[in-house]
């Protein structure tokens, strides 16, 4: 069985260098919330040298998209965040196995702390591929 994972990095914006040591106070009360649910968190948060006033997310071993959307709904809520933020992620596996691989993406309102649009290519793809009514041998040419 192969073992498979998500992989993310993003920047989160939140607008002012002062709001980046209460938004990691509230990364830890995240955590311990898990923890006491005896759920691990799958991602960290640290200061981003880069951009003064922004949270750099990291994904962990393997990330959890989810955790990190509801971590950034708190972080809008609490500091007033506006506007359109999204991040993508990509899917992967250790020893590769068909279906193994893809990513995603997801666009967060943060005024409105919802999700607004998302997209997973694998779903995508099959999707895609299941419109077109061209059988797929037809679609592969032969060589002789």
């Amino acid at each position: 069985m192969s073992r498979s994972y998500t992989h993310f990095s993003c920047i989160l914006p939140l607008g002012r260098s002062e709001f980046v040591p209460p938004a990691i106070a509230l990364y830890v009360q995240y955590a311990d919330e898990l923890d006491a649910r005896f759920e691990r968190v799958c991602f960290t948060v640290k200061a981003s040298d880069a951009d003064r006033g922004c949270l750099r997310i990291v994904s962990g071993d393997d990330g959890d998209p989810e955790q990190v959307i509801a971590f950034v709904q708190r972080c809008a809520r609490t500091f007033g965040l506006t506007g359109l933020w999204g991040f993508h992620w990509s899917q992967g596996c250790v020893f590769p196995s068909f279906d193994a691989f893809g990513g995603a993406a997801c666009l967060l309102d943060l005024g409105a702390q919802r999700v607004v649009d998302r997209i997973d290519c694998r779903r995508w793809l099959s999707e895609r591929i299941a419109r077109d009514k061209t059988p797929a041998a037809r679609l592969v040419r032969h060589h002789s």
